[in-house]
């Protein structure tokens, strides 16, 4: 859960160094599709189940593509806001990033 690290920008970048040409990264991730609250993003309950450190889809993907990854989403699941996640706007999705 990339969601879980304070500074995202450094793990992508960090990896897109670390792997060899044409490498792959596998990752799933909640991203959300409007911005949180301020008291949600420091609700210790939503911080611990993948939400409160959550970006919106736009930023987090376009953080993957400026450390210099093509990204290929490979599944997009909305429902699980319904399911685990009180109805938020969020959805959980899976990438393959590509050096």
């Amino acid at each position: 859960m990339i969601n879980l690290a304070p500074d995202k920008k450094v793990v992508f970048n960090e990896a897109y160094r670390v792997l060899k040409n044409n490498g792959r990264m596998y990752l799933s991730d909640i991203v959300l599709l409007e911005e949180l609250t301020e008291e949600q993003r420091n609700d210790d309950d939503l911080i611990c189940s993948c939400v409160g450190g959550a970006l919106l889809k736009d930023v987090y993907l376009k953080i993957i593509r400026d450390a210099g990854f093509k990204v290929r989403i490979l599944s997009e699941n909305k429902s699980i806001s319904k399911i685990q996640y009180r109805g938020m706007p969020l959805e959980s999705i899976s990438i393959e990033a590509i050096k």
